[in-house]
């Protein structure tokens, strides 16, 4: 049975190979470019620090790793930051993105972020809100800070009023997928078959008549029309 999609899990997949003295995070995907069958390459989840030029080379001339990024940015706040012991700042990570999106336009970035974080201020979140409007996330994974056992923040008193705990997902809104007119391929998946996945990991809700006209797994083009 060949494989035809590939998504490589870790908590900093960049940093692959460091421990041998060598990143192996872009010949890895290179190499993917050369399995025949393969359609979509993914990776999850890079990090700031580690992200480096040839990663962002291999991806955008690489043909079947998709032009996806899940980056988590977690605060956009270089305060917060500190705080939670990140090595990058908000510099960085907007640097980051903008050379995938020279590489790669169309690139969907994905990220997770972390509200109510001690001592966060009204300031520091919207320093958050600033870098979720400039980097045009495609969708994220928000979450309100809570204690974790065993690390440094859980120790930790300033903790935000319940209402300041807000969600960042007010501002998220699918630019691309809401352009008519574009096509793209999208994966239909055996379980969800309602739903799609494009190249670019953006969702998409099918038709009822398509479901009964093709079941379980495969792939086609659609257009986007609204």
């Amino acid at each position: 049975m060949e494989c035809r999609r590939s998504h490589s899990l870790g908590q900093n997949v960049n940093a692959h190979g460091v421990e041998f003295g060598d990143r192996q995070a872009s010949p890895m995907l290179r190499a993917c470019g050369d399995v025949d069958g393969l359609e979509r390459v993914r990776f999850t989840s890079p990090h700031p620090k580690d992200f480096t030029d040839d990663v962002i080379a291999a991806m955008a001339e690489t043909p079947n790793v998709m032009p996806q990024l899940h980056m988590p940015l977690q605060s956009g706040s270089d305060a917060v930051l500190k705080a939670m012991r990140r090595s990058y700042r908000r510099k960085r990570f907007l640097d980051i993105l903008e050379r995938v999106r020279a590489a790669m336009p169309h690139a969907a970035i994905t990220t997770d972020i972390i509200v109510g974080f001690p001592g966060e201020t009204d300031q520091d979140f919207e320093a958050t809100m600033d870098v979720v409007r400039e980097a045009r996330f495609s969708a994220a994974h928000t979450f309100q800070y809570s204690k974790r056992p065993g690390t440094p923040a859980a120790e930790m008193t300033d903790l935000r009023r319940a209402e300041q705990s807000r969600s960042a997902t007010s501002v998220w809104w699918s630019w691309w997928a809401r352009s008519p007119g574009r096509r793209t391929g999208v994966w239909r998946g055996r379980r969800l078959r309602s739903c799609s996945h494009s190249a670019r990991g953006v969702k998409m809700l099918r038709p009822a008549d398509e479901e009964r006209s093709c079941p379980g797994q495969s792939s086609a083009h659609v257009a986007v029309t609204r």
